[in-house]
C-alpha cells in the first residue's frame, strides 16, 4: 500500500514520489515530462525522440512500482492480513520445515485451505509478544 505520495508542478515538469509500506523499504520516484506541442504533420517521430524516451522509461518505473507493490502485497479477507509459510519463515528467521514443525506441535495457528496454508499475521505477531523475553538487568 501506497503511504505518501507528492506530486509537484514546476512548468512542463511534474515529479512524483511514493513511498511503499510493508516490509519493503523501497522507495520509488520519476519525472515525468508533459508532452510537448504536438509535432508538425511533415515531422516524423522515432525511438531516439526525448517523448519517446521518456515515455519508456516513465513505464519502466511504472512496472518496476507495480512489482514492488504486488511483492509486498497480503491477500486481506474479511480485515485480516494473511501470510504464506514461506513468508512466516522470512520473517521468523527460520526455515519452511521449521515452519511445517511448529504447524505439526501446534505452536503456530493457522488456516488449510485445499492444501495451502495461511497465517493471521496479527496471530504470528500475537505469537511473537507473548513469547518476548527482555534481557536481564544484572
Amino acid at each position: 500500500a501506497v503511504t505518501a505520495a507528492r506530486l509537484v508542478w514546476s512548468g512542463k515538469i511534474t515529479t512524483v514520489s511514493a513511498i511503499l509500506a510493508g516490509r519493503s523499504s523501497a522507495i520509488w520516484s520519476g519525472t515525468v515530462f508533459h508532452p510537448m506541442p504536438l509535432p508538425m504533420a511533415d515531422e516524423i517521430i522515432n525511438k531516439s525522440d526525448a517523448r519517446i524516451i521518456s515515455a519508456r522509461e516513465l513505464t519502466r518505473k511504472a512496472f518496476e512500482a507495480v512489482g514492488i507493490i504486488r511483492d509486498s502485497h497480503h491477500p486481506i479477507l474479511g480485515g485480516i492480513s494473511f501470510l504464506t509459510d514461506e513468508q512466516v519463515a522470512m520473517l521468523l528467521n527460520v526455515t519452511r520445515r521449521t515452519i511445517q514443525n511448529y504447524r505439526d506441535l501446534g505452536l503456530i495457528p493457522y488456516y488449510k485451505i485445499c492444501g495451502k496454508c495461511l497465517y493471521a499475521e496479527r496471530e504470528i505477531q500475537q505469537l511473537m509478544d507473548e513469547n518476548y523475553h527482555p534481557r536481564y538487568n544484572e
